[in-house]
């Protein structure tokens, strides 16, 4: 149902003569009324009329506004202490008639600022009030919800009202009453939302370097772009916590930064940004900072990386390459050493666990197919002999799918590899620079050592002769140009 609601007139005065009468209001709800324009009209003495003035409604959220001053002969019979009769029509047909008493004699000696006609339920609200009539006076403020304030010592340069919230909707009235004067001012509560439409922009950076304690510099910038509604309080507060801890405040109703540096351990820490007072829904982030291994950790891992590929590919080359007896002997030697290695390097740290071992799951898992592919050639030579036989139903096409089989299997190993190397990155968050750094080390270290250290006892076991190191001269050479265009890109992902 469409409604019009009409505010207190305001009184413009030259001495004790009325100069203007300005009307203002509301009507709403937007989608229950149809006009554009209202019409209004003010009476005074007996129904003498003023010409009626259009006025647009200015709409805005759920209701609309509308402002007329009248002056001139339009307030000529206007007189302090007598009723006004304000009328205001919808060209739909809706219209609303309210009377008021002019309170211009004793309410003029009152400046009131900064209350306005509509404000929002549970949202506090502040105005100003000064005695402009001499001296000082005391002020009993009544909200007309059953609270009253007094206020003493009021002079000519005004005082802020406490703070006040309205808990209900509802029109009420301010009465403000000094030296046996009661001054009205009309006013609406309503449902609104008042959370502040701010745009909570998280920017972190992370330090590359690790401090002696194993943790990294993070700076946190967070920039709040605050939009306050209609009706609600134009400053925007806001608090900045990192792991619920609080680091920064400020309030503003323009665009302001909260900031905080801080060292802080690997793993994921909670960025949120609270909005006090105001009950509405906290902004939320993630910053995350990577592992940082002491010197003694990072040791450890790597032995156990290198000795965990040696088993890996000796075990291989063992299947596929069985009169090499004593490559079972390597693979066992190095599986003791490896199990051992781990025994001694996971207690090493105790933050962040889960981010070193998935490190080493992909480093190990990609050295190890290299490894295994540049000493292989017999290796593949039998596995194609036994996937022809084993495709002999398809004739002249058992060779075709033999061959596709292995580039699948292939594929399938450098699929899980990657998906390995994406988990790690995804729940360990590594820098550009030590993501170039790891991987380089699973080519250049883990699989270096672990090749030279296979290809080397096969090659002081069984000599030149052995199919599997007739192809290691080519695959080294693609692998050294793989390590050098990965180096390159280290460079350039750690120069600052």
């Amino acid at each position: 149902m469409c409604q019009i609601i009409i505010n207190q007139p305001i009184v413009g005065l030259s001495g004790s003569t009325i100069t203007s009468v300005t009307v203002t209001g509301s009507i709403g709800p937007i989608g229950q009324c149809s006009c554009d324009v209202l019409h209004i009209v003010i009476s005074c003495l007996h129904g003498t009329s003023s010409n009626p003035q259009t006025v647009p409604i200015s709409w805005n959220q759920g209701n609309g506004t509308f402002t007329a001053t009248f002056s001139g002969s339009d307030v000529g019979r206007c007189l302090c202490d007598k009723e006004i009769l304000v009328r205001v029509t919808c060209n739909d047909g809706v219209f609303e008639s309210k009377a008021f008493k002019i309170e211009c004699e004793g309410c003029r000696l009152l400046n009131v600022t900064g209350l306005n006609a509509e404000i929002c339920k549970n949202t506090a609200f502040q105005f100003q009030v000064a005695y402009v009539g001499g001296g000082t006076t005391n002020l009993t403020i009544d909200y007309g919800d059953g609270t009253v304030v007094n206020i003493p010592n009021v002079g000519s340069s005004g005082i802020n009202v406490p703070m006040y919230t309205y808990t209900q909707t509802g029109n009420y009235t301010i009465v403000i009453s000094f030296n046996g004067i009661k001054c009205e001012f009309p006013i609406k509560v309503k449902d609104c939302d008042c959370c502040p439409i701010a745009n909570t922009n998280i920017q972190a950076e992370v330090d590359e370097k690790c401090n002696k304690d194993l943790t990294k510099r993070a700076k946190i910038d967070v920039l709040v772009t605050p939009t306050p509604k209609t009706g609600c309080p134009p400053i925007v507060q806001a608090e900045l916590y990192i792991d619920n801890i609080l680091v920064d405040s400020g309030a503003n109703s323009s665009p302001f930064t909260l900031s905080h540096s801080g060292d802080y351990a690997c793993g994921n820490h909670d960025v949120t940004i609270k909005y006090p007072g105001s009950g509405c829904p906290d902004s939320t982030g993630i910053f995350c900072v990577s592992v940082c291994e002491s010197k003694k950790c990072k040791k450890r891992r790597f032995s156990f990386e290198v000795s965990a590929t040696i088993s890996l590919i000796a075990l291989v080359l063992y299947l596929f390459n069985s009169a090499y007896t004593l490559l079972a002997g390597l693979f066992t030697a190095s599986l003791i050493a490896a199990i051992i290695l781990y025994l001694r390097w996971r207690p090493c740290d105790k933050i962040c666990k889960k981010c070193p071992w998935k490190l080493a799951l992909w480093q190990i898992l990609l050295a190890s197919f290299l490894g295994f592919i540049m000493l292989s050639k017999s290796s593949f030579i039998k596995i194609y002999t036994w996937l022809v036989s084993a495709f002999s139903f398809a004739g002249t096409f058992a060779p075709i799918l033999a061959i596709l089989v292995i580039i699948i299997v292939i594929l399938l190993i450098i699929l899980i590899v990657y998906l390995l190397y994406k988990r790690w990155v995804s729940n360990c968050c590594p820098t550009e620079c030590e993501k170039w750094t790891n991987i380089l080390e699973s080519l250049l270290d883990v699989c270096g050592i672990a090749f030279v250290f296979v290809g080397g006892f096969i090659f002081s076991t069984y000599g030149w002769g052995v199919a599997a190191l007739f192809w290691i001269p080519y695959a080294s050479m693609v692998w050294a140009l793989i390590v050098w265009l990965v180096k390159l890109k280290k460079i350039e992902a750690c120069t600052p």
